[in-house]
């Protein structure tokens, strides 16, 4: 009973933080992201959900009982748990409650999420990421449709932008865009029956959000995918029928073809063509680097002074810090960046069962360090913790069976 019920509101956590985005949310009155208005509403239900579940797993269940289900990960994730504490209760120490929710709903919740995850039956976790394959379909066929129809769903607006982008119901279209792109890599293997359509729908979407730095690391990421498959065929250790070979690489000729034309004929290929050079929205990626110049050693260690950040536009010439690891050593300073960068990745890379997790984890830090989608609030960690803990859990089950 209790699995259930567990499972039923994880369910309701991944519907609720993808069809209830930032402006969705913002639309219908709740300020989830703007200025002002209750701190209630500045964390998302989502993470009341898995909060207040998680809560109950530990005082029904104690911490002995979850950390034996995460099994070999329990240090791992204690360690990722103490980091994230640290650093939110550093943050409060150091500017209050203000701007503290994002470090709730984009990391703290994805790791109870991930033990949540650990009570589930092998049928209910395969259902998660069932899940997770609908809503990414869903998401990137509304790109599709929102740039072809230069309409966003939820209307949204960026004057910072000189040409449409879509918006999806990840947010941003640089969240949408990573999102994209990292979650893409584990579906394409997970999924491989429904891999054509999930490529077409992936690269379109990903011109559509406009995401340079996320398709880069979407490209780099289906290379290192498939070179080891692709090599083992030509040398003939992977023993391929002729006849399926030949109707593989037919329709695969197809496909390229398609997609070369919807691409040209869309218009949505503009932003790559007119735009291969260092313009501003690359250039402001750089110029965040002169913030660390400006710093003195104590506020490179301990974080910037309220004076400093208050004059970022003044001393770099950028409203917007577009690099999340550059806004950590900033706010929180580089031990507490680098102590928190490395929980994370560290914990994400001992999770990781198979050589897909890892591309699809490189393919995150790649795609991550080109904006500053880690440094607002998003869901993406939740998808990404799914993906990890189902995979983990099936393989610890069946070694545990051996």
């Amino acid at each position: 009973m209790m699995q259930r019920i567990i499972y039923r509101l994880l369910f309701i956590s991944i519907v609720s933080s993808f069809f209830l985005g930032n402006y969705v949310l913002e639309n219908i009155g709740v300020p989830y992201v703007s200025n002002g208005g209750s701190p209630v509403f500045k964390i998302h239900i989502y993470s009341y959900i898995i909060i207040t579940c998680f809560i109950f797993i530990l005082y029904s269940q104690g911490v002995n009982n979850i950390l034996l289900q995460l099994g070999d990960m329990w240090r791992c994730w204690l360690l990722a748990m103490t980091s994230i504490s640290t650093i939110i209760f550093y943050g409060m120490y150091r500017f209050g409650s203000s701007g503290m929710a994002y470090m709730v709903d984009t990391f703290l919740v994805p790791f109870l999420f991930f033990s949540l995850v650990m009570f589930l039956s092998r049928n209910e976790r395969d259902k998660l990421v069932d899940l997770i394959l609908y809503l990414f379909i869903i998401n990137c066929i509304i790109a599709i449709v929102e740039y072809l129809a230069k309409i966003s769903l939820v209307g949204a607006q960026f004057s910072s932008f000189s040409h449409f982008r879509s918006t999806a119901l990840i947010s941003h279209p640089l969240s949408n865009a990573l999102f994209t792109a990292v979650i893409s890599i584990s579906l394409f293997i997970s999924y491989r029956s429904y891999l054509p359509v999930l490529l077409c729908i992936s690269t379109l979407s990903l011109f559509a959000f406009g995401g340079r730095g996320s398709m880069a690391a979407f490209l780099i990421g289906c290379l290192l995918l498939y070179l080891p498959f692709l090599f083992r065929i030509l040398t003939g250790k992977v023993k391929v029928h002729r006849y399926k070979f030949s109707i593989l690489l037919f329709f695969s000729y197809i496909l390229v073809y398609l997609l070369a034309y919807i691409l040209i004929e869309s218009g949505i290929t503009s932003r790559i063509i007119e735009k291969l050079y260092i313009d501003n929205s690359a250039t402001a990626r750089f110029d965040v680097f002169i913030l660390l110049e400006e710093m003195s050693l104590l506020e490179l260690i301990l974080g910037a002074s309220h004076d400093f950040l208050d004059n970022i536009f003044y001393i770099s010439g950028v409203l917007v810090i577009e690099n999340y690891f550059i806004d950590w050593i900033v706010k929180y300073g580089l031990i507490f960046a680098v102590f928190f960068s490395l929980a994370i990745y560290f914990f994400m890379l001992r999770a990781s069962s198979n050589y897909t997790h890892y591309i699809m984890i490189l393919v995150l830090w790649v795609a991550s360090i080109t904006n500053n989608s880690l440094g607002t609030k998003t869901p993406i960690l939740i998808y990404v913790f799914t993906l990890l803990a189902v995979e983990y859990k099936n393989k610890y089950e069946e070694s545990k069976n051996d």
